[in-house]
């Protein structure tokens, strides 16, 4: 119970840093950064099991990684939504996103 505390005390942790990181990047204009950034609030907020916020930070990390045409991105954030919608029990939804995630790696070659 202890360790399982502790774990979730780091991610609401995690969160506080990548909220920081995320004002800086945003006062910066770093769009890289702040697609990242937001994948990794949206894994914590996941872990958290605050899915409905997972959601909007990944569909927010999406549009920027299209934006930036990150394909690596992209394809991580489709897939981490088929991961949400999959948790959602939503499982009519979560086959098309792991398929075009999939599709996206490996057109770009990027299968790691």
């Amino acid at each position: 119970m202890e360790r399982g505390n502790n774990l979730l005390n780091n991610y609401q942790k995690s969160l506080e840093y990548f909220q920081q990181c995320l004002e800086i990047q945003t006062d910066l204009h770093d769009k890289r950064g702040i697609s990242a950034t937001l994948n990794n609030i949206a894994v914590a907020f996941t872990q958290l099991d605050q899915n409905d916020k997972a959601l909007k930070c990944y569909l927010k990390a999406l549009d920027l990684f299209e934006e930036l045409n990150h394909v690596k991105g992209i394809a991580a954030a489709i897939g981490n939504i088929g991961i949400l919608y999959k948790k959602f029990r939503e499982i009519d939804k979560a086959p098309c996103y792991y398929e075009k995630s999939l599709k996206i790696a490996k057109d770009s070659g990027n299968l790691s």
